[in-house]
């Protein structure tokens, strides 16, 4: 007899509904694997970079940035005629779903933010939450407009009743405190009090600040903090650690589109504007051959864990950037409290999670 199956017998006659309803909790057993491409339903590979994967009834939305079919040399470069693939006009928001994260799962619901609908430039770093004040879908993305002046970078916000689009633009240039800004992601806190991580493209380096949102999240409240006081970091994102109840706050050393991957520094804080400590990287020697991008929270049956996912670019072997891999990993911990902290990572070929749904 399976546990659950003693346990009813032992208790029939007393909580069987309540055992039973324990019992049939759903564990489903998902391969992730780093080797090959992640493939949707049609046996397509993902056009997914740059966004964030929400947890919605059971399903996975995986909202990012989609590229065209463009070959691309390795490298970055802001030209219009070479290695230009990353800096292109036609860049869209496409939306994944999943019931379990794995590939071949994965239903693309295609573009749901029309051409129309949003500024003219090159799009990067999609951002999507649900707001609870308004019952609306909130989108953010960075552009950098025609002039591909990076000074000249900003973030528009968009708005759609539904999570599957279309998202209209109501505010095309948010004013943040710390701007020009680049990469970023939307962070809704156990409140509903809504910020944006982002960097902040400075003469002494791009930095990292977290802002406070007005409760209709697509304009600043105005108040912000900084992490970093110099250096170049980028891709940032942020997630409570429920065991020690601290922000953890991850950002990638500066990488346009680098085939080497980049360095992931840590920094931590007991309240999400407060002052923050920078507790180290964890990929130093650029074993993970990827940028960061995302750190996606799930529910197994080992208890909550965090899944660091980072673009690896310039990896398509047919070449095509939309076809480039992303990297999953679990991030793995050390320490207890306050000193609780994340381990280095390591290059896995395939990891296994129970997920409980």
């Amino acid at each position: 007899y399976s546990f659950c199956t003693l346990l009813l017998l032992l208790v029939m006659n007393h909580l069987p509904l309540l055992i039973l309803a324990i019992c049939t909790t759903a564990v489903n057993a998902v391969i992730i694997s780093n080797t090959q491409p992640r493939l949707d339903t049609e046996g397509q590979i993902l056009n997914a970079h740059d966004g964030n994967i929400l947890l919605m009834d059971g399903i996975y939305y995986w909202y990012s940035i989609g590229y065209g079919d463009c070959l691309e040399n390795p490298g970055c470069s802001k030209s219009s005629v070479n290695n230009s693939c990353g800096f292109m006009f036609n860049h869209t928001v496409t939306l994944y779903t999943s019931k379990d994260l794995s590939s071949g799962s994965w239903v693309n619901h295609g573009n749901v933010l029309p051409v129309e609908n949003r500024p003219f430039g090159i799009m990067f770093a999609s951002s999507v939450v649900f707001n609870p004040h308004t019952n609306l879908y909130v989108l953010w993305a960075n552009y950098l407009p025609e002039t591909r002046a990076t000074m000249e970078k900003r973030y528009f916000a968009a708005t759609s009743v539904s999570r599957f689009g279309p998202f209209n633009v109501v505010n095309p240039h948010v004013n943040l405190t710390r701007s020009p800004e680049g990469d970023s992601k939307i962070f809704i806190d156990d409140d509903g009090q809504g910020y944006i991580v982002y960097t902040s493209i400075q003469p002494g380096g791009h930095l990292v600040a977290i802002e406070k949102l007005l409760p209709d999240f697509v304009h600043s409240q105005g108040d912000s903090t900084p992490l970093n006081p110099s250096g170049c970091m980028e891709a940032p994102s942020i997630f409570i650690d429920r065991q020690s109840k601290q922000y953890f706050t991850l950002a990638s050393e500066c990488c346009c589109y680098c085939s080497e991957g980049a360095d992931v520094e840590v920094y931590t804080s007991d309240s999400i504007l407060g002052n923050y400590t920078h507790r180290g990287s964890i990929n130093p020697k650029k074993e993970i051959p990827a940028q960061q991008t995302y750190i996606l929270p799930v529910n197994t049956s080992s208890g909550f864990q965090y899944i660091w996912i980072g673009d690896r670019w310039s990896s398509a072997p047919d070449h095509l950037k939309s076809h480039d891999f992303t990297y999953w990993g679990v991030l793995n911990w050390t320490g207890q409290g306050s000193n609780r902290t994340l381990m280095t990572m390591s290059f896995t070929d395939q990891f296994s999670l129970d997920l409980i749904q």
